[in-house]
């Protein structure tokens, strides 16, 4: 767990796991998105029109095309760094060879599941999101052959109180 300056009004003296305890309800579950089918058959090349970063990722997207799915079946998640504590990802269909869309963030999917969990709140310790300003949590799925959101939380942290508001 990284240290927190003072000057950010967090209190040492109140124990802090570095996980938060929060209870949503209404939000999706992997097993509420049920994954597409598995690969048929595989594209021979990336379609480099289907997304404006396509061609400055060709040789990464070239490279995934030939692993197997890891996201809804016959999607790939294609991860590259972005800067210092940052990554992005690009969605490859290995069918098409298209590129269904794309985010920034740390992010959960799994091969079973049509769901992507960007930010998840229980993906950093509850200091490093505050410090270092980690995006809303967002849920995507791929719909119609497009990654699409379908859900946003914001997160207002107040270190006076030790706890996390939803933001107004």
């Amino acid at each position: 767990m990284a240290a927190v300056p003072a000057w950010a009004g967090f209190d040492p003296t109140v124990p802090n796991t570095g996980h938060m305890n929060i209870t949503l309800e209404g939000v999706p579950d992997f097993k509420d998105v049920p994954a597409e089918h598995a690969v048929k058959k595989r594209a021979a090349d990336i379609n480099f029109a289907s997304h404006k970063q396509a061609r400055t990722f060709r040789s990464r997207l070239r490279e995934g095309l030939k692993q197997e799915a890891n996201f809804n079946g016959h999607y790939r998640i294609i991860t590259y760094g972005c800067g210092t504590a940052c990554q992005s990802h690009l969605v490859l269909d290995l069918e098409t060879g298209n590129i269904v869309g794309g985010f920034s963030g740390a992010a959960e999917f799994r091969i079973d599941s049509g769901l992507i969990i960007r930010a998840p709140v229980s993906a950093e310790p509850q200091d490093l999101r505050a410090v270092y300003d980690i995006p809303d949590t967002v849920f995507f799925e791929v719909r119609d052959h497009k990654l699409s959101e379908i859900l946003r939380i914001s997160l207002k942290w107040s270190w006076d109180a030790g706890e996390t508001k939803p933001r107004q």
